[in-house]
């Protein structure tokens, strides 16, 4: 009952492929699987407020996180210029920023590994902070082709360089 999708896969694993020239991914072996699963079954009664339902979202509009604010989405999934307003708080972060994965209780449990697929490239360890802004595409080919910092892309990464090199001045 494992999926992978985007840059995340891991062998022997189902993987979703990227999306389709139509713009949307198929998810049909999920639905297919989700159909052969017994109904839920009730665990407990009463209100239960969760889920992305309108009403659930209106429920915890006040405590909700503005997404625009994330680094890890400001990194990583933004297209344009990052947010302005955010430099000085970025801490060198150029590639998301793992404060949700502190703070996870569920993380607690976790162990460290040497999975061989999880581990950096060769020679990406041995940057020291001024490589970082001298890298060319085919160095970030050569080191993020097959890695999720692919997402970002080589103009997204060095943008988000430039912002942090830039933080200092604040």
């Amino acid at each position: 009952r494992i999926f992978t999708t985007g840059m995340a896969g891991y062998p022997g694993v189902v993987h979703i492929a990227d999306r389709l020239p139509n713009g949307k991914k198929d998810f049909s072996k999920i639905i297919a699987l989700a159909k052969t699963c017994p109904p839920p079954q009730e665990i407990e009664t009463g209100e239960i407020v969760g889920g992305f339902a309108h009403h659930q979202v209106m429920q915890l509009a006040d405590k909700v996180v503005d997404a625009r604010k994330c680094i890890s989405y400001q990194t990583i999934e933004l297209k344009g210029e990052l947010d302005s307003t955010l430099k000085g708080r970025f801490e060198n972060r150029v590639f998301g920023c793992d404060i949700c994965q502190d703070v996870c209780p569920w993380n607690l449990k976790s162990k460290p590994h040497n999975e061989p697929v999880f581990l950096p490239g060769h020679g990406l360890l041995n940057l020291k902070r001024n490589d970082w802004f001298k890298i060319d595409e085919p160095l970030f080919n050569q080191f993020f082709s097959r890695s999720a910092v692919n997402r970002a892309g080589f103009i997204g990464l060095k943008r988000n360089l430039q912002f942090i090199k830039n933080e200092q001045e604040v």
